[in-house]
């Protein structure tokens, strides 16, 4: 599982915890009904608005925390695409526990801290039970209501915004060179994908923060607009981001399936290619015992000139055997090299690849291209006698 799809389940998790927000108000809706305003203060100061609102809460905070990481991952993967700095599957799941602690200390503060100052009134403040700074600004908490979802959500999507142009630049940068690699595509793709879902998150957000300044300013905030925007424009996102990610998921799918179900244009017929690919996926697979070159380098430290030149030898040989059949790789990179080695010596090194890594329309420059960047890593880990 990539860092990816891990950010992507908690992000879903967060949004399953807005649909329990609305599930509640909504019950709470139908059980007061018709004697609302006789029970308006018990309801508002009930365990169960309390509960309501800090699940809304940490729904909020935590999905804005997700997209930022998500974001940045993809910056990260198109324009550091070969550096060993990026989120691994066990810095994904630290960071996303870190998110869920920050996001669940940020809601349950105003209940369990600081009585003086919140009063307990921080979620009683409205019949929905949240504590947006769309009231009046002397409402108990309302400077760390302001603080919170106006201040530090604004910092994240200043960040969030930058990030996204980066990428749209990078992108038209790799169409503009046209040696864009095919992880690079899958990854601006997903990255466009993707602006859907930020997009949604901001104009879910901007509304609020413009009545946040507002209402921290003096202004006032009438009572079916604080309604409005709470049971409609808060949960829009939640409600919209299980759809966005389908339509981005099957997009992806679609475009590797159109590359598989591509026509061959090389001279070989069908049979040939076909015992081609089986006897290049025996030689190209995993041996028993080595291990990704990311792995490698990192227990390695540095790298004797001697192994670097085994490495780079035994590259080239597979990626000309490779090229010689009219095949290309399409997926050259730190995680797709395999080193074998005896005695913390380099013994043999391959690209690793399955049938699903080899997309027909692919050109072989492409390949070249990869392979230099291995080059590139490995010349800056050699050490120097």
């Amino acid at each position: 599982m990539k860092s990816y799809s891990i950010f992507v389940i908690n992000l879903s998790l967060s949004d399953i915890l807005m649909g329990v927000y609305m599930i509640s108000i909504g019950v709470a809706d139908a059980a007061y009904r018709d004697r609302y305003v006789w029970e308006e203060e018990t309801w508002r100061r009930s365990i169960t608005c309390t509960a309501s609102g800090i699940l809304s809460t940490i729904s909020s905070e935590a999905s804005t925390f997700v997209i930022l990481f998500i974001t940045l991952d993809r910056t990260a993967a198109i324009v550091f695409p070969f550096s060993l700095k990026q989120f691994t599957k066990r810095s994904a799941i630290g960071t996303s526990v870190v998110i869920w602690i920050f996001s669940i200390v940020i809601a349950v503060l105003p209940v369990s801290s600081f009585k003086d100052y919140f009063k307990g009134e921080f979620y009683s403040s409205s019949g929905v039970c949240l504590a947006l700074p769309l009231s009046d600004s002397s409402t108990p908490g309302s400077e760390y209501s302001v603080a919170v979802f106006v201040g530090l959500n604004f910092v994240i999507f200043i960040v969030i915004a930058v990030c996204q142009v980066v990428i749209y630049r990078k992108s038209r940068t790799h169409m503009t060179l046209r040696r864009m690699t095919n992880k690079q595509d899958t990854d601006i793709a997903v990255a466009r994908a993707l602006t859907a879902v930020v997009a949604t998150d901001f104009f879910c957000w901007f509304p609020i923060g413009v009545l946040g300044i507002w209402t921290s300013l003096g202004g006032s905030v009438s009572g079916d607009v604080y309604a409005w925007v709470m049971v409609f424009v808060l949960p829009i996102n939640s409600a919209l981001n299980p759809f966005l990610y389908t339509f981005a998921n099957t997009w992806k799918k679609r475009k590797l399936q159109m590359q598989r179900n591509s026509s061959y244009k090389g001279t070989k017929s069908e049979t040939e290619m076909t015992n081609v690919v089986l006897e290049m996926l025996k030689t190209f697979r995993h041996k028993k015992g080595s291990k990704p070159l990311t792995e490698f380098l990192c227990n390695s430290g540095e790298l004797r000139v001697r192994d670097a030149f085994n490495i780079i030898q035994s590259l080239s040989e597979s990626l000309v055997y490779l090229h010689s059949q009219n095949l290309v790789h399409g997926n050259i990179s730190a995680e797709s090299v395999q080193i074998s080695s005896k005695n913390d010596r380099v013994t043999d090194a391959i690209f690793s690849m399955d049938h699903h890594q080899v997309p027909r329309d692919f050109e072989q420059f492409n390949d070249m291209y990869d392979f230099g960047m291995i080059v590139k890593i490995l010349l800056r880990k050699i050490r120097l006698p």
